[in-house]
């Protein structure tokens, strides 16, 4: 099922992982004998996320950083079996507690908020791997001289809080005659849902006729 939080998802899977097999030394080279307690640490992280309401714009690294130690330490030496969520509903909402407490005494750190790499082959986008991202579109603008370039549309997931966001990007054309190349370059603009809130952002490639076959990464990345 979707998790409210994907960030503090992974989190709680890294830290349950990490106690779980705290103070012990393993030798074990058989990556099939850890499925029990990779089934039973999703479970876990399942319960968390469910205790711990979804944050709208992305929890910011010092609250990734905060549960992942707060399960580590939960979970120090234990050895979870149980692959049903439910039964960590208990020790689940005191994690959620004591997360959501300290989460008022730390300070911000910029993480990522959205991150995707689209493959294009001049036939349309794909996304290959994205966070806090719902789709990828590639248009040409609806009014304008014609061969002006097109837009790569970014919807997020999740609306992203404008407060010191950065908007990088990256663009590798597959094109070989670095004449066709020679305007490229990038620029973008924002859509608020909210005085505050981003819902999509869209990145301008400004060679002629728009974006040449290639690959195509961004990232987004600020304080929710």
């Amino acid at each position: 099922m979707p998790q409210n939080n994907p960030a503090l998802f992974t989190a709680v899977i890294t830290g349950a992982t990490g106690g779980s097999v705290n103070d012990r030394w393993i030798t074990n080279a058989n990556p099939n004998d850890y499925q029990n307690l990779v089934n039973a640490v999703v479970a876990i992280a399942t319960a968390v996320d469910a205790a711990i309401p979804g944050i709208n714009s992305g929890p910011s690294l010092s609250q990734i950083l905060l549960l992942q130690s707060i399960v580590q330490g939960v979970f120090a030496d234990r050895n979870p079996t149980s692959i049903i969520a439910s039964n960590y509903t208990t020790i689940a909402n005191a994690i959620a507690a004591l997360f959501n407490q300290a989460s008022n005494s730390i300070i911000p750190i910029p993480t990522i908020l959205a991150m995707g790499h689209i493959h294009d082959d001049g036939s349309g986008p794909v996304i290959i791997t994205s966070y806090n991202v719902a789709s990828v579109e590639y248009s040409v603008p609806l009014s304008g001289p014609p061969g002006i370039p097109g837009f790569y549309t970014i919807q997020f997931t999740n609306p992203i809080n404008l407060d010191h966001c950065d908007f990088p990007a990256t663009y590798h054309s597959d094109v070989t005659d670095p004449t066709d190349l020679s305007d490229l370059g990038f620029m973008f603009e924002i859509n608020y849902t909210s005085p505050t809130a981003l819902s999509y952002c869209r990145y301008d490639l400004t060679g002629p006729g728009g974006p040449e076959a290639g690959d195509f990464s961004f990232n987004v990345i600020g304080l929710p």
